[in-house]
């Protein structure tokens, strides 16, 4: 099966991530902390965000996804007839430090499954 994301899905997804962005800074905001003062954690919280919203937006075209993200399983599962495609979804930014990019995966994920397809969005600091 092809990977069914264009750049429609894509920009959908990323425009309902940052609406969900503002709503969560605004409630760090309400209780007096920042979360943009560590983009690590800000990372971490968007992380089911982003699976969610892509999952949504492949669903236009696709309208068996899942999305379960739970250890073990993939972020992201597509069916169709022609079988099924497993997608790994990584939120990351570039280093503070060096402004490098690190596109990586955990060592047990790739030796379970052997291959796997992976969709990476690259934030900035806002």
């Amino acid at each position: 099966m092809h990977i069914p994301i264009n750049r429609e899905m894509a920009l959908e997804a990323c425009a309902s991530m940052k609406a969900f962005h503002s709503e969560l800074i605004n409630l760090y905001d309400n209780h007096g902390m920042n979360l943009a003062s560590n983009r690590g954690r800000r990372n971490i919280l968007m992380s089911a965000p982003m699976e969610h919203f892509l999952a949504e937006a492949i669903r236009s075209s696709f309208p068996n996804v899942v999305c379960d993200g739970r250890t073990g399983e993939a972020d992201i599962t597509i069916h169709d007839e022609s079988g099924s495609i497993e997608i790994e979804c990584k939120l990351t930014s570039p280093h503070q430090s060096s402004g490098s990019i690190a596109f990586q995966t955990d060592h047990d994920s790739l030796a379970n499954k052997g291959s796997l397809d992976y969709v990476y969005i690259i934030a900035d600091a806002d």
